[in-house]
């Protein structure tokens, strides 16, 4: 009786897929002990260096293992495209982040009022951007701008407050505004997207109380592994109305990878339509 022939086996197309499933697990460690806070920041960028290492090894050993499957007829053509697949879905991320630093500015602080920034009284360390980021932040994001609203500043902080309650952002410190005469601008230029203008506040008096300015700080994550970013917006009463300024920054990284614009432009759009119902 003739013994049948075993046919070989891609090694490299084994540990491909192996590789590749480790790298997700790793990745997944990563974003759940650090949100967890089972471990710091420095720990998850070592846990996802890792990963992106071992993803990287997959999608090599699966190209080299796809070449002697090709040459010589070797099984494991599907454990190979599992992970050469799975490889390159994991190194997505990093790539969206290369892309991210090579199109966008190194800026970590991103601010509405660059002349007056909201300030953080729960990081007072944390300086205001200077002169040099204002100009890349300014040709970067033209979007990130001062809201003037023509509702009254207590009002404007409770819409502000609904909205970080549907947001996972940890609320730290909020005061209420106090409307005034006295401070802010005593007249109110329309809102975003074309918002019809206010009437002209009267001049405030002599006699006439100032107005306090509302503030809400908040700690935001960034959306896979968590890292946290400071948020601080400032509510500061004009005549009859509100102007609103918003800071978001990073404390992690130098380079924030354009999170902190989006979040801010996110959160005044919605504040934007929230006000206009």
């Amino acid at each position: 009786m003739r013994g049948q022939l075993r046919q070989r086996v891609s090694r490299l197309a084994r540990w491909s897929a192996r590789s590749a499933l480790v790298a997700v697990v790793v990745l997944l460690a990563a974003a759940v002990g650090h949100r967890s806070a089972a471990f710091p920041a420095a720990t998850a960028l070592g846990l996802l260096a890792i990963g992106f290492v071992l993803a990287l090894g997959a999608v090599v050993m699966a190209v080299a293992g796809l070449r002697g499957i090709w040459r010589d007829g070797r099984a494991g053509f599907r454990p190979a495209i599992a992970g050469l697949l799975l490889g390159i879905a994991v190194l997505a991320y990093p790539g969206a982040l290369i892309w991210r630093v090579t199109t966008l500015p190194a800026l970590s602080d991103i601010a509405t009022d660059l002349a007056d920034p909201p300030l953080f009284a729960d990081a007072p360390s944390r300086r205001a951007p200077g002169p040099s980021q204002a100009a890349l932040q300014a040709d970067a994001y033209p979007q990130v701008t001062t809201r003037h609203y023509a509702t009254e500043a207590d009002e404007v902080f409770a819409a502000v407050m609904a909205l970080l309650g549907a947001r996972e952002w940890v609320v730290t410190r909020a005061v209420a505004p106090i409307q005034g005469q006295g401070a802010g601008d005593d007249r109110l230029t329309p809102a975003a997207d074309g918002e019809a203008p206010a009437a002209e506040e009267p001049q405030p008096s002599e006699s006439a109380p100032p107005g306090v300015d509302g503030i809400v700080e908040a700690v935001a994550r960034t959306g896979f592994v968590g890292f946290e970013e400071d948020v601080v917006i400032r509510m500061r009463p004009a005549g009859s109305g509100a102007v609103v300024d918003m800071r978001s920054a990073s404390r992690v990284f130098d380079h924030d990878f354009g999170s902190n614009a989006r979040r801010i432009t996110e959160f005044l759009r919605a504040l934007d339509s929230r006000l206009r119902r």
